[in-house]
């Protein structure tokens, strides 16, 4: 997979149609995800798809603060907690 993988799509969801949230706010074990890109040594594009009204706090930055961490962490270290309140 690894010479055939051009790009990865990521996002998160909590809900059946609470989707696009920061990846680690919602269900899905992204860990597993994360060490096989590792594990591959993946190095190109990586897409997050996140919308800012499944968050209570609509201040774009401190979401945008949010994908840019764990895009930082994404090959190799744990996820941080969850930081961001979803909308109820």
């Amino acid at each position: 997979m690894k010479n055939k993988l051009l790009t990865v799509h990521i996002s998160d969801r909590s809900k059946e149609f609470i989707d696009h949230l920061v990846p680690g706010d919602g269900f899905i074990d992204f860990q597993i995800i994360y060490n096989h890109l590792k594990e591959i040594h993946f190095t190109r594009p990586i897409l997050f798809e996140v919308m800012i009204n499944n968050y209570e706090d609509k201040d774009s930055k401190k979401i945008m603060k949010r994908v840019f961490e764990i895009g930082n962490k994404i090959l190799g270290e744990e996820i941080p907690n969850k930081s961001l309140k979803l909308t109820p």
